[in-house]
């Protein structure tokens, strides 16, 4: 049985984080660090583009807080908007993006199997093999990386990109981890998620793990493992994909 550390957002839709359920199921202990915060922004310029779903192919979500982004601006709409965004082409990165634009917007979306931006501009790519000169909505973060509007802008594509949240480190991050510390010990393992979870968290991870053997660390996506080796925390393992049977796939291969 390890004792696993997971470094991601807290769901605000999910009673039981799904990495955290499927772990235990199987005989781990997991727990989850909240490691990132939110706040939401520029929501009326968000609602103002998706007022005008005529002039879009569709929207192109790269985390679950830009569903969230727009559930809460389309949501303040007088217009029925939704049934015409839900016919068109929305593209989503990985499972959790998916089934939240599925939970929150109803929306089908296309992609959900890319484990990242660059698989997933990929896959846009090759849903126009004739070429393409269609515009996207693209609801971002603040630390967004520039993958998605400059591969597809380079092949053609119009990106109305719409910064509608900012990240920041969850104030409670030390006292969960501490927590977790003084009532199960330090972790053997630690899963990170995002290069914005490995900059909060490094230090503290250093300053735990000091005089001892650092655990084996898992990085979710290129990303997430280039900031653990620039924080001198290199991976032991890389899940390709952003799901829970990934992470507990590889996992299993550590024992």
């Amino acid at each position: 049985m390890n004792n696993i550390a997971i470094f991601k957002a807290e769901s605000e839709t999910e009673k039981i984080d799904p990495y955290i359920e499927i772990l235990r199921k199987k005989g781990h202990k997991a727990t989850l660090i909240p490691t990132l915060a939110f706040s939401f922004i520029n929501s009326e310029i968000l609602q103002e583009h998706l007022s005008q779903p005529d002039i879009f192919e569709g929207i192109i979500f790269t985390s679950p807080r830009t569903v969230e982004a727009v559930n809460k601006s389309i949501s303040g709409s007088s217009d029925n908007l939704l049934p015409k965004w839900r016919s068109k082409k929305n593209f989503c990165v990985g499972e959790s993006t998916a089934n939240l634009a599925r939970t929150l917007l109803k929306f089908t979306s296309l992609g959900e199997e890319s484990g990242n931006a660059e698989q997933l501009c990929n896959f846009i790519l090759s849903s126009y093999p004739d070429g393409c000169c269609k515009s996207f909505l693209f609801p971002c973060s603040n630390k967004r990386r520039e993958t998605v509007p400059t591969f597809l802008q380079e092949n053609g594509f119009k990106i109305i990109e719409v910064v509608s949240y900012e990240t920041i480190c969850n104030p409670s991050l030390k006292s969960h981890w501490e927590k977790l510390v003084i009532e199960q010990g330090l972790p053997n393992i630690l899963v990170f998620f995002s290069p914005s979870g490995v900059q909060y968290c490094h230090k503290l991870i250093k300053e735990s793990y000091f005089g001892t053997s650092l655990p084996k660390i898992i990085a979710i996506g290129p990303s997430t493992e280039k900031a653990l080796i620039e924080a001198s925390l290199t991976p032991y393992k890389i899940a390709v994909k952003p799901t829970p049977n990934a992470v507990y796939e590889i996992i299993e291969s550590l024992s």
